[in-house]
C-alpha cells in the first residue's frame, strides 16, 4: 500500500513516502536557503509529499545557527527557487513553521517559554538558559508570527505548512506539564495547555485553509528534555480538536527514548503511541521515527497509519521510492555531513 496514490488535504499524492523534515544547516547565518537546497529537494520529488526542515517564524526563535527562516523576502525568494524546482519535477512540499522557544541557545540569544522552567543539560554553546516566561502580548504576538509566516509561505509557493509541535519547540513546551506551569488560560488543565497550538492552527487555517495545514507532534519524546505526565490524554485531547478542524494530516514521532537522569523512558508511557492515538484523529496520520519502506508498510496494512516520513533514509537514498519498488540495496548516510557544509553529503548521493 506504501507506493498507493492517497488524497491529503486537496492533494493526490502520488505515494505515501514522506521527506521526513531535517535541520541539515545549509542555509546562511541570516536563514536564507542556499542555492543547493533546490536541488536537494527537487532530488527527492518522487516521495508522494516533503516537508522541509524547519523555518523559524521569528529572529528570537531560531534554535540552530545557518537554520532557514520564513520571515522576510530575501528568504521568501529563495524558497520559491526550492518550491519551483519541486514542482517542475512533480512533487508536492510543505514547510514546516517552528519558534524554539527555550530550546534557543544560539549566542546573543534570550529564550522566551511558557514558563522560566530550564532544559537540563549543555550543549554546543554551554548550559541552555533560564526562558522569560511569557506576557499574554507576547504570546499573541508570536500567534501573529506563525500567521505571518504562512502567508510568507503562500507567496513562496508552498503547497502547505506544517506547524512544529514536538521536538520539544515552543509549541510542545506549552502543551507539555513539565515544561507548562502556568496558572493563567494557557496552563494547568489539559484544555488550557493546548490553547496555544489550538489558536495558532486556527491562525494558520484563517490564511491557507484548512486542507493546507498539518502538525508535527511527538507525544513522548525527551528531546530538549520534554516530559509530559498523561501524553496519551494530552494528545489524544489535541487530536480531537485537531480533527474537528479537518486539518490535512498530523505527523506522529514514535520515539524510543531511553531513561535518563531525569526522565523515564518513551516506552514506559507507550509502546506504540500509534495505536494509542489513532482513533482520536479522522484525518491521514503520517507515521515518523525509525520506519523502513518495508516496515512502514506493515503498519499502513494494519491501519496504525496512513504515510511514512524518512529522515536519514532519505539523506542518502533521494530515490528512496525507485528503490523500495525495485528492492534495491540502501545507502547508508555519512553523519559527518548532516549538519552545515556543501554538497559533500548533501546532494551528492
Amino acid at each position: 500500500m506504501i507506493f498507493t496514490p492517497i488524497k491529503v488535504g486537496d492533494m493526490e499524492l502520488k505515494n505515501r513516502f514522506v521527506v521526513a523534515p531535517m535541520t541539515r544547516q545549509r542555509c546562511t547565518k541570516e536563514g536564507v536557503p542556499l542555492d543547493i537546497v533546490a536541488e536537494y529537494y527537487s532530488q527527492r520529488a518522487s516521495a508522494g509529499l516533503i516537508i522541509t526542515e524547519s523555518a523559524f517564524v521569528s529572529q528570537i526563535g531560531q534554535a540552530f545557527e545557518y537554520s532557514s527562516a520564513i520571515i522576510n523576502e530575501e528568504q521568501i525568494n529563495a524558497w520559491s527557487l526550492v518550491t519551483d524546482k519541486v514542482h517542475k519535477n512533480n512533487g508536492k512540499i510543505f514547510i514546516q513553521i517552528y519558534h524554539g522557544g527555550r530550546a534557543v541557545n544560539i549566542p546573543n540569544s534570550q529564550p522566551i517559554a511558557p514558563s522560566d522552567v530550564q532544559i537540563r543539560g549543555v550543549q554546543e554553546f554551554g548550559e541552555y538558559k533560564v526562558p522569560k516566561v511569557m506576557t499574554l502580548i507576547e504570546i499573541n504576538e508570536v500567534t501573529q508570527q506563525f500567521r505571518q509566516a504562512a502567508i510568507n509561505a503562500e507567496k513562496a509557493g508552498f503547497d502547505g505548512v506544517e506547524l512544529q509541535a514536538g521536538n520539544g519547540f515552543l509549541v510542545d513546551q506549552f502543551l507539555c506539564s513539565q515544561t507548562n506551569k502556568r496558572t493563567d488560560e494557557y496552563g494547568g488543565a489539559v484544555e488550557n495547555r493546548i490553547r496555544f497550538c489550538l489558536e495558532i492552527v486556527d491562525t494558520l487555517i484563517s490564511v491557507l485553509g484548512s486542507h493546507r495545514v498539518g502538525i508535527k507532534v511527538s507525544p513522548i519524546s525527551r528531546f530538549n528534555d520534554m516530559y509530559d505526565e498523561d501524553p496519551i490524554k494530552l494528545f489524544s485531547t489535541l487530536l480531537i480538536e485537531l480533527s474537528q478542524r479537518k486539518i490535512s494530516f498530523v505527523e506522529i514521532s514514535n520515539n524510543n527514548d531511553p531513561e535518563t537522569q531525569y526522565l523515564p523512558s518513551s516506552r514506559s508511557q507507550s509502546q506504540n503511541i500509534y495505536k494509542d492515538l489513532r482513533s482520536f484523529f479522522k484525518g491521514p496520520i503520517i507515521a515518523n521515527m525509525g520506519l523502513t519502506p518495508e516496515t512502514g508498510e506493515n503498519g499502513i496494512q494494519q491501519g496504525d497509519y496512513d504515510l511514512v516520513s524518512f529522515g536519514t533514509l532519505y539523506i542518502s537514498n533521494p530515490n528512496l521510492v525507485e528503490k523500495a519498488l525495485k528492492k534495491l540495496p540502501y545507502i547508508q548516510p555519512n553523519p559527518d555531513y548532516f549538519y552545515q557544509g556543501g554538497e559533500k553529503g548533501y546532494i551528492d548521493y
